[in-house]
């Protein structure tokens, strides 16, 4: 038999050493946090915070978000909702905010065209 032939005692090792190899690895990930849920971000770590149900939201407020091009994530370095004078920040971190201009719930990290830099 040659160095090339595929057993199956040889298929079941390899099987079995990537399977262990795959499994440590994950939890090695996430252990260093290095799942894609908990990346650090600009505006403060809410990578995870989904601040985008617009169902309690009139047809025109909903119009207004669009209108104003708000989204989740800033893609704007630099600007997000944590860093713009009309975000109202939430009484517990992790949680949505409020905005003074876009209707509904806001992601800190989120960003529209109504965005104007926070004075201290």
């Amino acid at each position: 038999m040659r160095d090339t032939d595929l057993t199956r005692r040889l298929f079941i090792r390899r099987t079995a050493t990537l399977g262990a190899v795959t499994v440590g690895s994950t939890y090695f990930l996430a252990a260093c946090g290095g799942g894609a849920e908990t990346g650090g971000t600009e505006g403060g770590g809410t990578a995870a915070l989904d601040c985008s149900d617009t169902s309690a939201l009139t047809p025109q407020e909903v119009e207004t978000r669009t209108s104003l091009q708000y989204v989740e994530k800033s893609v704007t370095e630099g600007k997000n909702c944590l860093n713009c004078q009309q975000f109202q920040a939430p009484a517990t971190a992790g949680e949505c905010g409020k905005c003074l201009v876009v209707p509904g719930s806001i992601n800190p990290d989120g960003n529209c065209t109504a965005w104007v830099e926070k004075v201290s």
